[in-house]
């Protein structure tokens, strides 16, 4: 558009390298361009118009919006009159509009990378979703609560398909690192963080963990009961994590889904035994040792 108002080009041009190369060409036979309006901030686009000088404009789809009830009544809508619509906004307002800061070098190779990243970890999550569903094992893995997609893509890559692996559920502990490591000497013992484990296991473990205490009655329940008892957020979290790899290991030995009602019905059980437990002399004294101790 000319500096009167006057359309002086109007075509569409391809996103990609043929388009780009012909649209440079356009604007190059007008001579110095006043500014570019654009909806979009960032983009090929918009680094290939900036690397050639042009000063862009960034304009809001709702300013846009509000901008075509000064040109239209109606509502239709239309990519050239769009076009139309931001070149004359610009033309009448750049004077009081911020063009797009460029972006140095630095920062413009950053971004780059950053948004490439994206665009992978979408790509292999995709893919990790299409192997993990092809694998007879994903169903017990995908019906514990609180592990998505890619936590049992991690527990079932890591864990394997050998049930030999891990024979007792204690394995599977001390594999992942949610079961501490107990040192006795003489009359010491001192209980520590298990450094030594399957990291991968471990960080999975901890994302499940927190997922299931806001998702999950009884793990809720279970972590507040640990914090009440002065333990930290982590000791906590690895209390729970502990207590669904012996979950996970049981499902995953037997190849079978996780079943809530089963689950909660052992766990009650338990307790009703517990405290209906008979007081004997013997069960007096060893209460009464671990609380001198």
């Amino acid at each position: 558009m000319d500096p009167q108002g006057r359309i002086a080009h109007q075509a569409r041009y391809d996103h990609d390298v043929a388009g780009l190369a012909g649209l440079t060409a356009q604007l190059g036979r007008h001579g110095p361009v006043t500014g570019i309006a654009i909806e979009r901030g960032e983009g090929l686009l918009v680094e290939m118009l900036q690397d050639q000088g042009h000063r862009l404009f960034c304009v809001s789809p709702k300013m846009s919006a509000r901008a075509r009830e000064r040109y239209r009544v109606a509502p239709g809508k239309s990519d050239a009159f769009d076009a139309f619509v931001l070149a004359d906004s610009l033309r009448h307002e750049h004077r009081h509009w911020r063009p797009l800061a460029v972006p140095s070098p630095l920062l413009a190779e950053l971004r780059a990378l950053t948004r490439v990243l994206n665009g992978q970890v979408r790509a292999i999550t995709r893919r990790i979703g299409e192997l993990l569903a092809g694998h007879p094992d994903a169903a017990v893995f995908l019906s514990v609560p609180g592990m998505g997609q890619i936590t049992a893509a991690t527990m079932l890559a890591e864990m394997g398909e050998d049930r030999a692996r891990f024979p007792t559920p204690d394995t599977l502990l001390a594999e992942t690192g949610t079961a501490p490591v107990t040192r006795a000497s003489g009359r010491s013992r001192t209980v520590r963080f298990r450094y030594a484990a399957n990291k991968r296991m471990r960080h999975a473990i901890d994302w499940w963990a927190f997922v299931s205490v806001r998702e999950i009655d009884w793990a809720r329940d279970a972590y507040d009961q640990a914090r009440a008892r002065g333990q930290q957020h982590n000791r906590a979290l690895r209390g729970i994590g502990a207590r669904w790899v012996r979950i996970l290991w049981r499902c995953w030995t037997d190849s079978t889904p996780y079943d809530p009602a089963r689950h909660l019905k052992g766990s009650t059980a338990r307790r009703t035994a517990t405290r209906k437990l008979p007081a004997t002399p013997g069960r007096e004294l060893r209460h009464h040792a671990r609380r001198q101790h």
